[in-house]
């Protein structure tokens, strides 16, 4: 049988080693007698320990060759093998609305996305586990007052209690990746409700987690946008402190900001389709990817390192960044500046890189001279 090639585009690393496999697949076993789904099995590496387990099992695979392969290696499992892309997949549909465990070795340029999919599907996923890059774990995994503790942190743990369970060296993988991975699981804690509208709580998360060495006081006071919040709401103990250092977002700052009607607008969930002319699917997943980047590092990213992930081939992360990061004013310019520098011809070129750097760099001072001024 003919081995699947891996597909640098659609982040493919197949894992070789079948010890490591084995105890993924076990993983799942916090979670029993309900189904199973993997996301990207690859060449079914871990589909095969999965199958001998007393349950339903379905794997979505997005690479055709793939989806072919596991076809003629797994005959039996045909029927639930699906040629689709997770992100798109209406999850209710699967096992007929029940609740499944989600595992796999995640591609690493989108697992931030799937884990905010199983967000949106929490009630669906009481489990969740499988193989992602080990810093992207960290900070899953990470407790209050940890460096690590951020925005993917706290998003998470406020649903489900995350579990670091080992770490993968990058050899036993086809091709070894550039990173360490490590195996989670994720699984549904006893909260069932926030107290608060949940999207408002993403918002207020990623607004004070983008500015993370900032205490509360400062952070917040972006979001009241020109209303007053009541006396002495800045003034609290709680506002000296800063966001990593909160188990979760008191109430108290949810109710004051819902009562302003502070929180009202489009966040980075709602960023609207790109507007640069590309094949469709690569602005879906590069759109992925830029997502997950700004989740995952949106707190550390200052706008030179924004740039120059535009300048790296990353081109539809305009519209994310510009919406969440920047201004009114600036944005227009920023935006020039991006399709300038994404455009077919200087992709072509790998001659005009460095030029591209200089470029970034004189274009950045611009655009911070543009603000300045504004």
């Amino acid at each position: 049988m003919k081995s699947v090639k891996p597909k640098k585009h659609l982040g493919q690393h197949f894992l070789t080693d079948l010890g490591i496999a084995r105890r993924i697949a076990d993983t799942v076993d916090a979670c029993p007698e309900i189904p199973v789904l993997e996301i990207g099995p690859g060449m079914g590496v871990l589909t095969q320990y999965l199958v001998e387990k007393p349950r339903e099992v379905k794997a979505v695979e997005i690479d055709k060759e793939s989806v072919a392969y596991l076809y003629d290696r797994f005959p039996k499992l045909r029927d639930n093998i699906i040629g689709d892309d997770f992100l798109r997949m209406d999850l209710t549909t699967l096992f007929d609305g029940r609740p499944f465990v989600l595992t796999g070795n995640y591609p690493y340029d989108i697992s931030s996305q799937i884990f905010f999919k199983m967000l949106d599907n929490k009630e669906l996923i009481p489990c969740c586990t499988g193989m992602i890059q080990r810093e992207v774990a960290l900070r899953m995994a990470a407790a209050p007052g940890s460096k690590a503790y951020g925005i993917l942190s706290v998003l998470t743990q406020a649903w489900y209690d995350v579990e670091y369970l080992f770490t993968v060296d990058e050899t036993v993988f086809n091709p070894p990746p550039k990173v360490k991975s490590a195996v989670i699981r994720m699984t549904r804690n006893g909260v069932q409700e926030l107290g608060c509208d949940e999207r408002l709580f993403k918002r207020l998360v990623k607004a004070v987690f983008n500015q993370r060495r900032k205490m509360l006081r400062v952070s917040l006071r972006q979001l009241f946008q020109g209303q007053r919040p009541e006396d002495g709401f800045f003034q609290r103990d709680i506002m000296t402190k800063r966001p990593e250092q909160l188990n979760r977002i008191p109430g108290l700052i949810m109710a004051e900001l819902l009562r302003t009607g502070s929180l009202t607008g489009h966040t980075i969930d709602d960023a609207q389709p790109a507007i640069f002319p590309v094949n469709l699917t690569q602005t879906d997943r590069t759109r992925q990817k830029s997502a997950a980047i700004v989740a995952v590092h949106g707190n550390e990213l200052s706008r030179y390192s924004l740039l120059c992930d535009l300048v790296c081939l990353k081109p539809h992360t305009v519209n994310i960044i510009s919406d969440f990061f920047l201004t009114d004013d600036d944005r227009c310019l920023f935006k020039f500046f991006c399709h300038l520098c994404t455009s077919s011809l200087f992709h072509s070129l790998n001659y005009f890189t460095f030029l591209l750097q200089m470029f970034a760099s004189v274009a950045l001072n611009m655009v911070c001279s543009y603000a300045s001024a504004s």
